[in-house]
């Protein structure tokens, strides 16, 4: 999905691209010293490796992913947006789309109304992962919509998933499409949050205000009325 090859992959772990192979048909291990030179390659944060608990990924530039083809049904495969989505407590989600000359051209002629370029997720960490067709096939990402179903169907979890749609330009598309943009241009797409860490008994409200579907303005005129001692 990064667009790594085998040899790419061995050259980073010292082994030839063989092994990877066999490697990744689970035939043959590989020691946790040659993971632990290729894990960086990948964008794979080196804790994750001895703690399945720590965030998978780390890079401080965007990480591009290639979004697979299905292989037996019309349409795109999402595991690794639902896994990021199991990974962090906050995960926000942006669906990127233009109606310009430009971005119809390139995106093949579809006649879908707002179609998505591209997904852009922002993780816990301030990982930004941009999603998109390969380059020699850009195209519409197909399935966008039961995508944002089953992302508001983890909203009910733990995990604080927040959705937009950004209507970008042809400057942003020709960077997306050429693989050449940078997490500062990509970071612009995203609200300011504060990064900070919520508490066991703070997620616990969350979860009750979602369970028993109390608006969050009905919480906040609670909160303004209460004595502030």
């Amino acid at each position: 999905m990064q667009g790594k090859t085998q040899a790419d992959i061995g050259l980073a772990g010292g082994v030839t691209p063989q092994a990877i192979n066999i490697f990744e048909k689970h035939k043959g291990s590989l020691s946790a010293r040659t993971i632990e030179k290729i894990a960086p390659n990948i964008n794979i944060n080196p804790d994750y490796l001895s703690d399945p608990t720590a965030n998978p990924f780390l890079s401080d530039d965007v990480i591009i992913m290639h979004l697979p083809e299905n292989i037996f049904l019309p349409g795109i495969d999402f595991r690794l947006i639902y896994f990021l989505a199991e990974k962090n407590r906050t995960l926000e989600v942006v669906f990127l789309f233009s109606n310009t000359k430009f971005a119809r051209r390139i995106l093949r002629g579809t006649i879908a109304e707002n179609p998505v370029i591209a997904i852009v997720c922002r993780d816990s960490d301030n990982n930004i992962f941009l999603f998109k067709r390969r380059k020699i096939m850009m195209g519409p990402v197909i399935g966008d919509r039961e995508l944002r179903i089953e992302l508001n169907k983890r909203r009910k979890t733990k995990t604080s998933i927040i959705i937009e749609d950004k209507e970008v330009d042809d400057k942003l598309i020709k960077l997306i499409r050429d693989e050449a943009v940078s997490h500062d241009e990509l970071q612009e797409l995203f609200v300011q949050r504060h990064d900070y860490t919520l508490s066991e008994d703070e997620w616990s409200i969350i979860v009750k205000k979602r369970e028993k579907g109390i608006k969050d303005s009905e919480i906040l005129r609670f909160l303004d009325s209460a004595p502030s001692d």
